[in-house]
């Protein structure tokens, strides 16, 4: 586990993600959660992106892996709420966009 170079990751994740280079975001989201599994917000991060690309199956199960870590992670349960309410949980479309999205830079592990 290095929690330090996978904050490094997590953070070009976000800012990949906010130049809207998702898989480049995906990419490195991905890398921050096989150095440091319990990343939590990595995890929702990296469902976030999937969400928005329209992937819900592979969103839904970043959000539960991130609240498997996490039980109490508001926005990952925002989410999946979110999800559910629009039906879009099971058929695997698009989620509307609104409230909390993904955590910002982190500083630190």
């Amino acid at each position: 586990m290095k929690p330090g170079v996978a904050t490094l990751h997590f953070n070009r994740g976000v800012a990949h993600a906010d130049l809207d280079n998702a898989l480049a975001a995906i990419a490195d989201y991905t890398e921050a959660i096989r150095l440091w599994p319990e990343f939590d917000a990595a995890l929702h991060n990296r469902g976030y992106e999937f969400e928005k690309r329209g992937d819900t199956k592979r969103a839904v199960a970043d959000y539960e892996a991130a609240l498997r870590i996490k039980p109490d992670l508001k926005p990952s349960l925002k989410r999946l709420e979110g999800l559910r309410r629009d039906g879009d949980y099971e058929r695997g479309g698009r989620a509307r966009f609104r409230g909390f999205n993904r955590y910002p830079i982190a500083w630190g592990a």
